[in-house]
């Protein structure tokens, strides 16, 4: 199968474009038509050798995590799936694989998608929204009527974590740029912070803080949590 790897660590000028080998589909096993796929930060460190420890890789090494597409075959012990079905996962980031032309997959780790949403779209889904759940409810659940401060709204994590918090009836406040203050307000924040031109330790102490960048970022952050309260840092 055609695929996008590297052989090397390094930046995007080392992803390579040719034949590589299809993992075998065995009885427990799912093989999906890749479609569309999607790379995160944490791929692009991988590629660069950054996640090493964390994130051990042999080469070549099939560069992505996130993909959609259309199975294509199921092995004899998989019920959940059929071939057509149209599909969306997230495979293990040492093992990569989402920018190939197959994606062979444990079923557990695909959802089914609704028919109103494009490939494009499921494939930006997995490792984003997995990131802000996991920040929001993981180690310690978000309660209803709790503030939250949200870093980085407009990004991938930070916009999803956005209507997570909503749903979860938390008070959202968000950073953001400007320009994005319109959209960040229009996934629910109840509050959008210019972080260029406002201080955000001028806001009334939060309950919980994701912070996607450390810093200074972080130092201030602590200088809104409530006594008690956390922050989920990346």
């Amino acid at each position: 199968m055609k695929a996008a790897y590297i052989s090397t660590f390094g930046g995007a000028e080392n992803i390579q474009y040719g034949e590589q080998t299809l993992a075998i589909n065995d009885a427990d096993s799912v093989t999906v038509r890749v479609k569309a796929s999607a790379l995160n930060p944490l791929d692009c460190k991988i590629m660069a050798g950054y996640m090493e420890q964390m994130f051990p890789v042999q080469m070549p090494y099939i560069v992505g995590s996130d993909f959609s597409g259309i199975v294509e075959e199921v092995g004899s012990k998989v019920s959940q799936f059929r071939p057509g079905d149209r599909v969306a996962g997230r495979t293990d980031p040492c093992a990569g694989g989402a920018l190939a032309e197959f994606v062979v997959i444990n079923p557990h780790e695909l959802i089914s998608l609704p028919d109103e949403m494009s490939f494009e779209q499921a494939a930006a889904i997995p490792t984003a929204y997995g990131t802000a759940h996991l920040a929001l409810f993981g180690k310690r659940k978000l309660q209803a009527g709790q503030r939250v401060l949200i870093h980085a709204g407009a990004g991938g994590v930070g916009s999803f974590a956005i209507q997570l918090a909503k749903q979860a009836g938390a008070e959202v406040i968000a950073t953001a740029s400007a320009k994005n203050i319109a959209m960040v307000a229009s996934l629910g924040a109840d509050e959008v912070i210019d972080y260029r031109s406002q201080d955000i330790t001028q806001i009334a102490p939060v309950d919980v803080v994701l912070d996607p960048f450390g810093g200074e970022a972080l130092e201030r952050s602590w200088q809104v949590l409530k006594p008690g309260g956390h922050i989920a840092t990346l």
